[in-house]
């Protein structure tokens, strides 16, 4: 994903603030998938164990997705996306990712269906970089990046509540931002959440939505 300048700007307190809003309330489960069954393709797939994760059904927006041997996972297509509708902008989005490389992947919040919303990534080869992005109508700008280690496989979540999002990396806060009202007013009411990768050697596992945030 070719992104562009920098735009936002990070709080100083906003870490706490953020950590005291996320644990007001037990997080409650929307969605998740373990991608286990057969392999089949993405689009349409009922999550899996849905006594506990709700009858939802993937949607592909972009790129050629499939399920593999208990993994989502694409065609390389660059920025394709596959979103579940959780019906809610205030949520928590985490999967676990591995194969990262080049333009990477990671986990996308507030997706209004067609080309608008926020996404962590994790990208680079040899050096390892997380992303906050905003893409509004296809059009990608980075609001934060910071540099990162990855193991063979890495937890990446995307938290959002109200102004306040934050992005960790194996349960570690790593970009925590307040959104700008422009921002906020470009997101709308974008209420889907789900998985985002531009290179065929990224692969998805264990993808939970929650709602109020998990901490």
């Amino acid at each position: 994903m070719g992104f562009a300048a920098g735009l936002g700007s990070f709080s100083g307190g906003q870490l706490e603030a953020f950590k005291a809003a996320a644990t007001s309330v037990a997080p409650t489960v929307v969605s998740c998938d373990n991608f286990d069954g057969p392999d089949s393709p993405l689009a349409g797939r009922a999550v899996q164990s849905t006594a506990t994760c709700g009858p939802l059904t993937w949607e592909v927006q972009s790129g050629g997705w499939s399920v593999a041997s208990g993994v989502a996972l694409t065609d390389g297509t660059p920025d394709s996306i596959a979103t579940l509708p959780v019906g809610q902008v205030d949520a928590s989005v985490v999967a676990v990712v591995s194969g990262v490389s080049g333009s990477g992947g990671g986990v996308v919040l507030d997706h209004d269906g067609i080309a608008t919303y926020l996404a962590a990534v994790l990208a680079g080869d040899g050096p390892v970089h997380a992303d906050l992005v905003l893409v509004a109508a296809g059009a990608p700008t980075v609001l934060a990046t910071t540099a990162v280690t990855l193991g063979p496989a890495t937890t990446v979540s995307l938290d959002r509540l109200g102004d306040a999002v934050e992005v960790r990396v194996d349960g570690v806060p790593v970009i925590s931002l307040t959104l700008d009202p422009g921002i906020i007013a470009i997101l709308g009411g974008g209420d889907r959440a789900g998985l985002y990768a531009s290179t065929a050697s990224i692969q998805f596992d264990n993808l939970r939505v929650t709602s109020p945030l998990t901490t």
